[in-house]
């Protein structure tokens, strides 16, 4: 039996073939409706965005008719997400149900970036060039060559270990250094297998990273398609403003060096190239001096913002005086003289990316330096990782609108975004703007969980107010946090907007709560905390932006959120200072236009966290008493599922009480 050629409303309608196909299944008129939408859009070749409640099945709803749609035509359907955990769901549930039950003729692939991929003629030459000097880099060197033989995807994913990012960085496949065909190992090459597979695809599924670099790129990464589903799209300018700037850091130009001449152990391109001693040392007195300038120059940055956290913005030129530009020109004019000494086509290759990364680099620096674009954000960071400083300078778009018109809208079609969060206050202006789209079709499905009946919504207008009274109201908040925690019994994502306060939360509260097991962002990698929170239901995960979305941990695991505060964008971070001036500049007013907006949809994202099926249940508390104190606040709650509010910790007994069937009592904290 095969679903082809049904439509919407007979695969998904009451009594309809998924019913059929699935016996759990239970009818949602919400997600039929979204199908149906989606068919009329794929007809008329539009652009639709639909914003879609936790629960209503939006990647079916989407899958199904763009399956017939890819099959009929002959044509592929880009899928973009913005997280793993659900590139995870279509790949190894949603598109294996439709070719499995429905019998839908579908082939599938999972798009990465060639990033991901093992470069076997790199793994051989960086073991002929002896690139590795510390003995944990040339051991892990050692478990990638053998793990080259027994893999048969060549994906750093399915490693048992994480490697240092200076042999995976030697290692790994990447489009300048390719020789494609003429490569020895083409045959086996694990990137070219995987191209191979997605032409014969007819979805591709991506993340939104590799969809936009795609598109940066005039398409040249991927197969060619027309039509486009971008999921999680709430994420979309963020990620689009990534890819339309770019960054120098301290450890660019070294790592570039690093491949022509390491100065540590005499290896490389150019000593495995050049036998003239007299001509290696000039050589070698050139890469010492610009690793020598690369250091004065990050140095001067270091000591110019001594006490910048982490993020200046950079608003006039001058701020540093241009000591790498001239002499990356001269080593990008003495490596072209090289062409004529090559004699095979992979040194050449080799050397024509060398030449090629060396200008790509003086050019952005020099972008950055100068300034010349009124409508470009430039900004210096510093991370500190051990006892590694990484500095950075950026650019990027104030806006991104206008490119994405050229780049998406103007050229594909039809597209659909969906999200559980695409409006704010029931209207989805905010975010077609932001993304330049002057006009679409929209719709707004309900979730169809029951939220008045199964989550309750804490917040309290007594707390002090952030804003005027930070420490009171910090020390106000971590007695609520604890007093919540042993009230629902533990599984609690206790989610903040700055490290700061995770930190001082988690060093009052780890030890007094210790046997719920406390578990903190930064002490493990994201994908480990989770599988520990999932493991113990009773444990307690204090998280800050990355747990606010993309997460899904249904069940027992997790019985309340608790947000510390509104999550608006810091005002001097460099990117959304500018959009502020931009804004104004316009005589736009920012907090309604844009702050206020976009602290809603990243609200409704922590919100969303807890009810993740339709038999979950909950607490989420908003520990911000501005929510009730100040007029935007009611902007907020209309973007909230219709739930029960209280200010009262007995009423969140009571309320667990009745959806648990159980008796116990208010425990004080």
């Amino acid at each position: 039996m095969t679903s082809v050629g049904l439509t919407p409303k007979e695969f998904f309608g009451e009594g309809g073939e998924l019913s059929r196909l699935h016996p759990r299944y239970e009818y949602r008129r919400v997600q039929e409706e979204m199908s149906e939408a989606i068919r009329e859009a794929i007809e008329r070749s539009e652009i639709l965005m639909v914003e879609a409640g936790t629960g209503v099945g939006k990647s079916l709803a989407y899958l199904y008719p763009f399956c017939l749609w890819a099959k009929e035509k002959g044509r592929k359907v880009a899928i973009s997400t913005g997280t793993k955990t659900l590139q995870k769901q279509l790949m190894e549930k949603d598109i294996p149900f439709l070719v499995e039950k429905a019998g839908l003729p579908i082939r599938a692939e999972l798009c990465v970036g060639i990033g991901n991929y093992l470069c076997l003629y790199r793994l051989a030459r960086a073991g002929e060039q002896g690139l590795f000097l510390s003995k944990e880099s040339a051991r892990q060197y050692r478990k990638i060559e053998d793990w080259a033989t027994e893999t048969e995807s060549g994906l750093q994913l399915d490693l048992d270990f994480t490697p240092r990012g200076d042999v995976w960085g030697a290692v790994k496949a990447e489009s300048d250094f390719c020789l494609w065909r003429k490569c020895p190992f083409f045959a086996e090459c694990f990137y070219q297998q995987a191209k191979a597979r997605r032409e014969k695809a007819d979805l591709l599924v991506m993340n939104h990273h590799l969809f936009f670099a795609n598109l940066a790129v005039g398409g040249a990464i991927l197969p060619q398609f027309k039509a486009v589903v971008l999921d999680e799209a709430h994420l979309l300018e963020e990620i689009a403003t990534e890819f339309l700037g770019f960054e120098v850091s301290n450890y660019r130009i070294p790592n570039l060096l690093g491949y022509l001449y390491s100065l540590r152990s005499g290896k490389g391109f150019l000593p495995s190239r050049i036998e003239d001693d007299v001509v290696l040392e000039s050589w070698r007195e050139l890469i010492e001096e610009l690793q020598e300038l690369n250091t004065e120059f990050f140095s001067e940055l270091k000591d110019k913002w001594k006490k910048v956290y982490r993020t200046v913005r950079l608003k006039e030129t001058g701020f540093a005086e241009d000591i790498l530009s001239g002499p990356l020109e001269e080593l990008e004019e003495r490596l072209k003289d090289l062409r004529g000494m090559m004699t095979d086509e992979e040194s050449g290759v080799e050397l024509n990316t060398y030449i090629s990364r060396c200008g790509k680099i003086r050019e952005e620096l020099q972008a950055i330096m100068t300034m010349e674009d009124d409508e470009t954000v430039y900004w210096y960071s510093r991370e500190t990782h051990g006892r590694r400083i990484r500095q950075t300078l950026h650019m990027a778009p104030i806006e991104v609108g206008e490119y994405l018109q050229t780049l998406l809208w103007d050229k594909f079609s039809p597209v659909i975004l969906t999200s559980a969060t695409i409006s704010t206050r029931g209207d989805f202006s905010y975010l077609r703007k932001r993304l330049g789209l002057e006009s679409c079709k929209e719709l707004r499905l309900s979730s169809p969980f029951d939220y008045e009946n199964r989550v309750m919504l804490y917040t309290d207008p007594r707390i002090p107010d952030p804003g005027r009274q930070r420490e009171e109201y910090e020390e106000r908040i971590i007695q609520d946090i604890g007093r919540l925690i042993l009230l629902t019994r533990g599984g609690v994502f206790v989610l903040f907007t700055s490290f700061r306060m995770l930190n001082k939360a988690y060093e009052r509260l780890a030890g007094p709560l210790a046997d719920f097991g406390c578990l903190r962002q930064g002490d493990k990698d994201r994908y480990h905390l989770l599988e520990e929170f999932r493991r113990h239901p009773e444990s307690v995960l204090f998280g800050t932006t990355s747990f606010w979305q993309g997460v899904d941990v249904p069940g027992e695991s997790l019985k309340c959120v608790i947000i510390a505060k509104i999550p608006f964008a810091v005002p001097d971070d460099p990117v959304t200072e500018a959009r502020i001036d931009f804004i104004k500049e316009k005589d736009g007013d920012p907090f309604r236009e844009y702050q206020i907006p976009r602290a809603i949809i990243m609200l409704r994202q922590g919100f969303g966290r807890l009810m993740r099926s339709k038999s979950d249940y909950g607490i989420v508390a908003i520990l911000d008493p501005r929510l009730r104190t100040r007029g935007y606040g009611r902007e907020f709650f209309s973007s909230l599922p219709p739930c029960r509010v209280t200010s009262q910790l007995a009423h969140l007994d009571s309320f667990l009480k009745k959806v648990r069937g159980e008796n116990s009592s208010l425990i004080e904290y």
